[in-house]
């Protein structure tokens, strides 16, 4: 993990919320992803979900799950930089 991240992360059927705790490094192109492996190691389109762009490095917030998507498929949440293709942090999902 490149730059790791704090906080909790709750995620239900419908969203990935960020807690108000959460706190990441700035990067110049962050995304949250729903992964389909525990520890990320590939970006595969096939591997996971794009939620959408990183709102902000500090503070609560959420992401909607895209229609037809069962997030119980996934098994961590992850802060990817796309322009350097690197994990900033990502939280296993139990």
């Amino acid at each position: 993990m490149a730059h790791p991240a704090k906080g909790e992360v709750t995620v239900s059927a419908k969203k990935v919320e960020l807690s108000k705790g959460f706190e990441s490094h700035n990067g110049p192109d962050l995304y949250v992803l729903l992964h389909r492996d525990e520890e990320p190691q590939n970006y595969k389109k096939s591997s996971y979900v794009n939620l959408g762009r990183l709102k902000k490095v500090k503070g609560a917030q959420s992401y909607s799950i895209p229609e037809g998507i069962r997030a119980d498929a996934y098994r961590s949440v992850v802060i990817w930089c796309k322009k350097f293709d690197i994990t900033f942090a990502y939280a296993p999902l139990k």
